[in-house]
């Protein structure tokens, strides 16, 4: 098996299933937050025995073959229009692992093994109801969910188990070896278990595990107690902020958000844990996209990110708020400004100190975006995206017209 051409060349092979362990919100045990790929339930087996167990064996005999997976779709979507995937990512990542892979056996067993990045969705509790978000992802959508006949359960809050305490003892088992832990949500700041997290990894002096974030921002502190009290005790802390647009439209898009709250916090991370690498990662959908350019340009020149400090995921699903879903002549004028900010980019007067191949990776990550933008018409879904929209603007008394008028004319006319 030929570790250059697996990791490099293969559009289907992924590390994931010998390093990633993903729980979502359910309780599922899935190869990933992209995959529909799904290996077990930690409501009913150990995580142990989900690792070794047939689903899983039966994905990496696959990968192993560098067959592709229908259920890693997104992935493939991803690769396809030159975004970075996460299939990519992982396997840049977690290349020094890849002699797990070679001593995988014909039936997919890979013996010894045990997950070393963690993503655990301890639960769905959330503060904010993002509009490209759902119930599933946020316990504060539950009550419009209910309205408009979309709950993922019965209950705002939904966790991954009812014995929290049974699944630490099983982390804790396989903790020393982890190198990695991503917290999401839901919004991790306000859960419980990233707190007991933080408070075992500190027991253990585990202090070289990278953690990574994907926060709101809105709080720093449970409890009372103020995470900066951990945070400065970790070498490698990475915070991707969920943050789409400014003011208004930033509190438009992410329901719950204080726009002048946000960046307050923000300035104190960087004031008391300057280590804290802080990267902006906004959702790239159909309310945004016009405008990243002059958002991208406005946290440079406040001096609160770095011009590289910036990742963007560009958003699939619901499908109605897919940028792909844009007019001929939205598409133009987005293709323009991307253009030009490419272009301020690559200016090295601006930005002396950016090196030729970050010029060149944030370029390609916008010209990216345009492929992806390019890549289908799907316009058909517009009168989809009007109705929703205006249905969540007739709960939340907000109005699309007033926000992003030139969005709202555009569709409107189509």
């Amino acid at each position: 098996m030929e570790k250059s051409y697996f990791l490099h060349k293969s559009k289907t092979f992924c590390m994931m299933p010998w390093v990633h362990l993903y729980i979502n919100t359910d309780g599922l045990v899935k190869a990933c937050c992209s995959s529909r790929i799904t290996y077990g339930d930690v409501g009913r087996e150990t995580i142990q025995k989900i690792w070794h167990g047939k689903a899983i064996n039966e994905f990496r005999q696959k990968l192993c073959q560098d067959q592709p997976d229908t259920r890693c779709q997104t992935c493939y979507d991803l690769d396809k229009s030159g975004n970075i995937s996460m299939r990519k990512t992982v396997n840049t990542n977690y290349a020094h692992h890849f002699g797990l892979v070679q001593k995988t056996k014909a039936n997919g067993t890979a013996p010894g093994t045990s997950p070393v990045y963690l993503d655990i969705r301890f639960s769905n509790i959330c503060n904010f109801r993002c509009r490209t978000c759902w119930h599933g992802s946020s316990s504060n959508w539950f009550e419009e969910a209910k309205i408009l006949r979309r709950t993922a359960a019965n209950t705002a809050f939904i966790k991954a188990t009812t014995d929290s305490d049974r699944l630490f003892e099983q982390i804790e088992s396989f903790l020393p070896g982890v190198e990695e832990i991503y917290f999401a949500g839901g919004e991790p700041l306000l859960m419980e278990e990233h707190l007991r997290l933080l408070q075992l990894l500190d027991k253990k002096k585990l202090y070289k595990v990278k953690l990574r974030y994907n926060s709101n921002l809105s709080r720093l502190k449970y409890q009372g107690q103020h995470f900066f009290h951990w945070w400065k005790k970790f070498q490698d802390i990475t915070i991707g902020a969920s943050l789409d647009a400014i003011n208004e439209r930033g509190e438009y898009i992410r329901k719950g958000q204080s726009w002048h709250e946000t960046i307050e916090n923000i300035r104190q991370i960087k004031a008391e844990c300057p280590h804290i690498g802080i990267k902006i990662t906004p959702t790239v959908s159909i309310y945004n996209v016009l405008h990243l350019p002059d958002y991208h340009q406005s946290w440079v020149e406040s001096n609160l990110i770095a011009i590289n400090d910036v990742e963007l995921n560009v958003l699939h699903r619901p499908n109605y708020l897919n940028i792909k879903i844009l007019p001929a002549k939205y598409k133009e004028k987005v293709k323009l400004r991307y253009q030009i900010h490419t272009n301020w980019i690559q200016d090295r007067n601006q930005h002396p100190h950016l090196s030729d191949a970050e010029r060149q990776r944030m370029s390609a990550m916008y010209n990216n975006a345009i492929t992806y933008l390019y890549s289908d018409n799907w316009t058909h879904l517009i009168s989809k995206f009007l109705e929703e929209n205006r249905r969540l603007d007739l709960l939340r008394n907000e109005s699309l017209d007033q926000i992003f008028p030139e969005l709202a004319e555009m569709v409107n006319l189509k």
